[in-house]
């Protein structure tokens, strides 16, 4: 019944969007001609309404060049594996010096994983990049059947084994804890190549560290209260009609109502930078907030497994993490490198979760293992904005380098023990 209701409130606001958006295209022409205080007003309320009542649609990734040592590099999309809940989705650059093979493994948490264009974009200036492309469960056939966290590990591991060898991986917020499970698996069971690095951005290793108000939430319900409270099925509208969703625009109200006030705020500076016509910050706005309503629909199985494994029970942390008869011990990760990195301000993955991986791996050398804090970057900072581009992502390409020039090392060195035999 919750998708109904949804359905039905966005029907009743439609007459209203349209009405909104017929006075802000008129009220835009008439600010042309009288300039003046009473239509900006307008202008702004109009504009504010029309967005608000707006449906939004999943974005385009919309790269098509990056600037790599001051060339403009032309770049093509390509969709390399399409499987049902994913496409393995690869930014191909139009030059022979690619870079080194980079998954990024976007979070599937409600967002469209176009929320990490700009991850993309500032990391295809040095690397060959690859994204999982997630899909809305809404339009996935209940056919495909279900998907779950071992299903996500799964998939992991398929791409793992399409880029074969020399690749890292960066994970950022919620896979970072199947990340880790992947790697496990590849290093102890070998059951795909094992990545060079991986690289955890704001996730929830060990929520038991620092709680946030999403883990005191998580923890204080029960599977029973979210699965009756935030599982919906898909009506018959949608390709995956009678598939078992949390939909994303639970997920969303969710999202705002972690900061409500910085979002009020944000819309009334909004308005009055309408009202005084800042363009540059006008669009640095309605880009974000573009992105940001744009939601999906997850599976079921995932979220609730998720929930209750990860946030409820910790069992990755505890060594206590099983997939698919497979024991997860992370004592087995010896040879993949370890990079954490962490938001001051961080109110979904606070500081200490993610790096809690590194006292959790006491095989792994510590020359390969590094943490990272940026100051003033809340979770969306670390990976999107001026602090991403001048922080943390130097800091992951420093990072990178240090582990492949060491690697090569160590590969040269054993070839030269090999010969001398």
């Amino acid at each position: 019944m919750l998708y109904y209701f949804y359905q039905m409130g966005a029907r009743l606001l439609k007459p209203v969007h349209d009405m909104a958006e017929l006075y802000q295209k008129a009220l835009q022409q008439h600010l042309q001609q009288y300039p003046n205080s009473v239509t900006r007003q307008l202008l702004g309320a109009s504009t504010i309404l029309e967005r608000d009542t707006r449906e939004y649609g999943q974005p385009g990734y919309d790269i098509e060049q990056v600037i790599t040592d001051g060339s403009n590099i032309k770049v093509k999309e390509v969709h390399e594996l399409d499987q049902a809940f994913c496409s393995l989705v690869h930014f191909v650059k139009d030059t022979s010096n690619k870079g080194r093979k980079l998954l990024i493994v976007a979070p599937l948490s409600g967002h469209y994983p176009s929320l990490l264009r700009d991850t993309v974009l500032r990391l295809l200036e040095t690397h060959d990049v690859y994204l999982t492309g997630w899909k809305n469960a809404r339009d996935i056939p209940i056919q495909d059947g279900a998907f779950d966290l071992d299903s996500y590990i799964d998939l992991l591991l398929t791409f793992y084994k399409h880029l074969k060898q020399d690749f890292v991986v960066v994970a950022v917020c919620q896979p970072t804890v199947p990340v880790v499970i992947s790697t496990v698996l590849a290093e102890q069971f070998n059951l795909a190549p094992k990545p060079n690095a991986i690289v955890l951005m704001g996730g929830p290793i060990d929520t038991r560290v620092n709680p946030s108000q999403v883990n005191e939430f998580a923890k204080s319900h029960s599977i029973q209260w979210f699965d009756q409270n935030m599982i919906t099925v898909v009506p018959s509208s949608y390709a995956g009609a009678g598939r078992r969703v949390c939909p994303g625009f639970i997920m969303l109200s969710g999202f705002m109502s972690l900061d409500p006030k910085r979002h009020l705020d944000s819309h009334l500076k909004f308005y009055e930078n309408l009202i005084q016509g800042s363009g540059e910050k006008i669009m640095a706005h309605t880009k974000f907030y573009d992105e940001y309503r744009s939601v999906m629909d997850l599976p079921a199985d995932f979220i609730l497994q998720t929930i209750d494994r990860i946030f409820q029970r910790h069992l990755l942390p505890q060594n206590e993490f099983h997939w698919r008869g497979y024991k997860i011990d992370l004592g087995n990760i010896k040879q993949t490198a370890i990079l954490t990195i962490e938001g001051e301000l961080d109110n979904i993955s606070p500081v200490g979760q993610t790096s809690s991986i590194l006292k959790l791996t006491p095989s792994l050398p510590e020359s390969k293992k590094q943490e990272y804090f940026q100051l003033g970057a809340g979770h969306y900072g670390i990976f999107s904005g001026r602090k991403w581009r001048e922080g943390v992502a130097p800091t992951i390409e420093s990072f990178l380098a240090k582990i492949m020039a060491s690697k090569s090392k160590n590969t040269k060195a054993t070839h030269k023990k090999v010969a001398e035999k």
